[in-house]
């Protein structure tokens, strides 16, 4: 600011006070003015001095005036008393524009023209009080910015105060500049300065990202001119492909040769053409490395010119490594289609509900039910031998953490009514958010044909070793048999006789001889053929050819039950009966190396099991123990026999059957692979490893039992067979053999 103190030491009219005050204030209409009279070139200081002298007395109201409206701003004199005494058409208009009328002749006090409604209360009173001050002298100059608010349009204007000479008839001079288009201007520079800084440092930073994304992100930039065919791929992404730049050249047809044969319709001039509505160019396709293997890549581009018809003329964008991605998306698509067309059956239900939520095509095909079908079932519906509860209850494992998983065979039932047998894997898993369970079943009817035809094999090779001891069982009682016969043979015309000498001496008619004389013949007869002998030994002979009888039909009854195929579904099953028979036919392999005590539990109910199945299992572990004892001592004497004890019971829902033995043991790890199949420690002939692994399957896969062993090293061996008692309410039946039976088991040694 200029200061007005230069002006203090001469004495000036209204006049000069103006002209002066013109330099201080800045605002010469028509010229710049220098605000510093140092500045100033001599012409100028020269007439600046003649204005002075000649402004030495007092000046006409009419020269004020002039001065005044030279002034491009509104601007007025104040006297002693601060009123207007002087002002320009710009006062005027500003002061009407704030509702004070000015006139020449009224003397307005300055305070009303920029009163509390125009400039507010505080810059008022600043105002007011430092006029006083220049009034009275003690101020030679002010100045304030403040916002005066005009028909509710805000000025921002600049009110300056200069103290005059004390012998002017004007005291101060007033000056007010409207700086709100200046101020306007500032505002927006300023707002363009920032925004051009913001722009500035937010471009900084894009550009920071985008490298960062390309250099992090594995990104590619390419640029493709579709009309000059040339083609740019930057450096990098070359390189992760272990190409050069000389490999690929500046050609699209060079950059082609590293695609896919399937993705050749890519990348070309008609492909481009495509894209003439003005979607984005996105495609997926495959390049070659430089090792010969393809990776996955994905492009996003647009055009950059476009044809009159809308063609794409260049196109730019950025290439995305997507391998990995990719090759898991084929991957687990390939794993659905795998699943889908698996001849395994695949299940997935909710595990609050129940219902299914997808099956595979081979479960769809096995069962006859569709898709949307199913969708509105639950297994319970498959599962003819379980309700709903029982299978929540089967999967408490699961939901408890208890198990991994759960397996169990069961059936499946179609939609025609027919059911076939199955294997169930089930586990817990999780399927968008939601907890599912995921079942996988495998249909075991040709495995149980196989099984079936296995077991059958293994029984008929269990008859072969058997049968040279059933044909001496059978021989035995035969053989008693025969000589029977053969003495009622001999004995037969010996008792004709007596029964011809009877006839002919009871026919009076024939024979002359006195009842005395027939009498003797009588006896003599009787005593020629030793009647009375053949009398006395003729019922024990026939009562001894019964009972080899009766034990031949059971040892071929018992054949007979142990060879049957058995029944296709499970019966309830006398399993004291099964091991009577089993040791039956077994006892020409035990007998000569042990005894055989059968502890069989009376009150034990009907077992639902398949027959059949589980007299294999009896007759395999029988043997078993019996030769157990056989390798321990194969030659014993009548003191030192092995002993073999098969006892049942009942323990609370199963049923158990135990066969121990005192033979010759199982070390930890032959009792480890005792249910392998093909192992055994018998020497070549003797065994084939499937005994004991086929009694596995029946019991565990067949039954949902279980078959334990134990074991010490030379003291002997027990086997636990554990069923489950389906039907508790299974009364006990007489059994249909003969009551006899357990009389035929204990033996003499050889």
């Amino acid at each position: 600011m200029f200061a007005i103190d230069s002006f203090q030491p001469i004495t000036i009219g209204i006049a000069s006070a103006l002209a002066l005050a013109g330099y201080w204030l800045g605002v010469r209409k028509g010229r710049a003015l220098v605000p510093r009279e140092k500045t100033r070139s001599a012409t100028e200081k020269s007439q600046g001095e003649d204005l002075r002298a000649s402004c030495g007395q007092s000046a006409p109201e009419q020269g004020a005036s002039a001065l005044l409206a030279g002034l491009d701003a509104p601007a007025a004199l104040l006297d002693e008393e601060g009123r207007i005494v002087a002002f320009n058409e710009l006062f005027q208009a500003f002061t009407k524009r704030g509702g004070t009328e000015l006139s020449e002749s009224d003397r307005t006090p300055f305070n009303k023209t920029l009163c509390k409604e125009l400039c507010g209360e505080v810059s008022a009173q600043q105002i007011q009080s430092a006029l006083s001050e220049i009034l009275i002298g003690a101020l030679p100059n002010f100045s304030t910015n403040l916002s005066i608010l005009f028909a509710a349009e805000p000025l921002q204007c600049r009110v300056k105060i200069a103290r005059l000479g004390a012998d002017a008839s004007a005291r101060a001079l007033v000056l007010v500049e409207d700086h709100t288009e200046q101020r306007r201007r500032e505002q927006r520079l300023q707002d363009a300065k920032l925004k051009a800084e913001t722009l500035a440092s937010a471009l900084e930073g894009s550009q920071k990202a985008i490298e960062l994304a390309v250099n992090g992100g594995n990104l590619g930039l390419w640029h493709w001119d579709i009309k000059t065919g040339y083609f740019e791929l930057s450096h990098d992404w070359l390189v992760n492909l272990g190409h050069t730049d000389t490999d690929l050249g500046a050609a699209v047809d060079s950059f082609r040769e590293l695609l896919h044969p399937d993705d050749l319709v890519l990348w070309t001039e008609d492909d481009a053409a495509s894209l003439a509505l003005g979607e984005p160019y996105d495609r997926q396709f495959r390049l070659r490395r430089a090792n010969g293997t393809y990776s996955w890549a994905h492009a996003l581009g647009r055009a950059n010119a476009r044809r009159d018809d809308g063609v794409p003329e260049s196109l730019s964008g950025i290439f995305l490594d997507i391998d990995a991605n990719k090759t898991a998306v084929l991957k687990d698509v390939g794993m659905a289609k795998i699943i889908e067309e698996s001849f395994n059956e695949v299940y997935v239900f909710d595990s609050d509900n129940w219902r299914f939520l997808d099956v595979n095509r081979g479960a769809r095909e096995n069962l006859g039910w569709a898709l949307e079908e199913l969708a509105e079932m639950t297994p319970a519906d498959i599962l003819p031998d379980y309700t709903l509860e029982q299978l929540r209850e089967l999967v408490r494992p699961l939901e408890q953490g208890e198990k991994p998983r759960v397996e169990f065979e069961t059936y499946h039932q179609r939609r025609d009514g027919s059911t076939y047998p199955v294997m169930i894997h089930l586990q817990r898993s999780e399927l968008v958010g939601r907890a599912v369970y995921v079942a996988i079943g495998m249909d075991l009817t040709n495995r149980r044909e196989l099984e079936s035809q296995l077991a059958q094999a293994q029984k008929l090779e269990s008859i072969g070793q058997l049968a040279a001891g059933v044909a001496h069982e059978m021989n035995t009682p035969l053989q008693y048999v025969s000589n029977n016969l053969h003495f009622l043979s001999d004995v037969m015309d010996q008792l004709l006789q007596v029964i011809d000498c009877y006839e002919d001496n009871l026919n009076c008619d024939v024979s002359p001889l006195t009842w005395k004389e027939r009498i003797d013949n009588v006896r003599a007869t009787r005593l020629a053929s030793r009647f009375d002998r053949v009398r006395k030994e003729l019922p024990t002979a026939l009562a001894d050819s019964l009972e080899g009888v009766q034990r031949v039909l059971h040892i071929v009854r018992s054949m007979k039950e142990f060879s049957h195929p058995g029944d296709r579904l499970k019966t309830s099953t006398d399993l004291n009966n099964s091991l009577t028979s089993m040791a039956t036919i077994t006892r020409n392999r035990w007998k000569f190396v042990a005894d055989l005590d059968l502890q069989l539990d009376p009150n034990l109910p009907l077992i639902d099991c398949y027959q059949g199945e589980m007299n294999q299992v009896f007759v395999n572990l029988i043997i078993n123990a019996s030769d157990a004892i056989a390798a321990l001592n194969p030659a014993p004497d009548e003191a030192n026999r092995g002993k073999i004890v098969v006892c049942t019971r009942r323990q609370g829902s199963e049923a158990i059957i135990e066969v121990q033995d005192t033979g010759c043991g199982m070390s930890e790890a032959v009792r480890s692979k005792v249910f392998d199949p093909f192992f055994t420690t018998k020497e070549v002939g003797r065994g084939t490893g499937q005994g004991l692994s086929l009694s596995h399957t029946i019991v565990v896969g067949h039954h949902g039992g279980r078959i334990e062993v134990s074991s010490r090293l030379g003291v002997g061996t027990t086997f636990t067979v554990r069923l489950p008692i389906a039907n508790t309410n299974n009364p006990r039946q007489e059994s249909p053999c003969p009551a006899d039976r357990l009389e035929l088991l204990p033996v003499a040694a050889g």
